[in-house]
C-alpha cells in the first residue's frame, strides 16, 4: 500500500509539473478516496468489536447452559 501511495504521489507530482490545477484536482480526489478508507476501516473496527461481543456472549451461553446441565 506504501508503494502505490508512493506511486500516486509521484503521478500528482508529474502532472502538477504540467498543469498546477489538474494536479490541486488530483490531491483533492485523493484526500476525498483517503477519508472513504478511513471511513471504512473505522467501520470494520467496529463491526469487529461487534464480532467479539458476540463471541463473549456466545461462550457465556455455553458456560451457563453446561453449568445447568451439571445440576
Amino acid at each position: 500500500m506504501e508503494t502505490t501511495m508512493i506511486s500516486m504521489m509521484e503521478k500528482v507530482v508529474e502532472v502538477a509539473e504540467k498543469d498546477s490545477d489538474a494536479g490541486m484536482m488530483m490531491i483533492i480526489a485523493m484526500r476525498e478516496v483517503l477519508d472513504d478508507v478511513d471511513g471504512y476501516l473505522d467501520e470494520v473496527e467496529r463491526i469487529d468489536q461487534e464480532i467479539l461481543r458476540l463471541l463473549v456472549d456466545i461462550k457465556a451461553y455455553h458456560r451457563n447452559a453446561r453449568l445447568s446441565n451439571d445440576k
